[in-house]
């Protein structure tokens, strides 16, 4: 679990999204798992990994999980980057 190869697995789990296959949720919530365990819950490519699976969880009407994940990421971005960041200060406005 290499920070590239999380990073490509996260550029192609993107492109199902956007050609609207199935294969990205599982791809997404593997990924996710990976970066956590591999680069932690602060890092940069966990967060964009985790706000892309919210994202697709509340396009499939999955929105107790989405709600979940919405949560457990604000908590991230306020321990990587502080309350009054504005990536913070996004994520509690989604």
């Amino acid at each position: 679990e290499h920070r590239d190869t999380l990073d490509s697995g996260l550029n192609l789990a993107s492109c199902l999204r956007s050609l609207g296959d199935a294969k990205a949720l599982e791809l997404f919530k593997n990924l996710l798992e990976g970066c956590q365990r591999a680069l932690g819950q602060q890092n940069p490519v966990t967060l964009e990994t985790a706000e892309q699976l919210a994202e697709l969880l509340a396009e499939s009407d999955e929105l107790i999980a989405a709600w979940k994940l919405r949560r457990q990421l604000l908590e991230w971005y306020r321990a990587a980057y502080g309350e009054d960041d504005p990536m913070a200060l996004s994520a509690m406005s989604k």
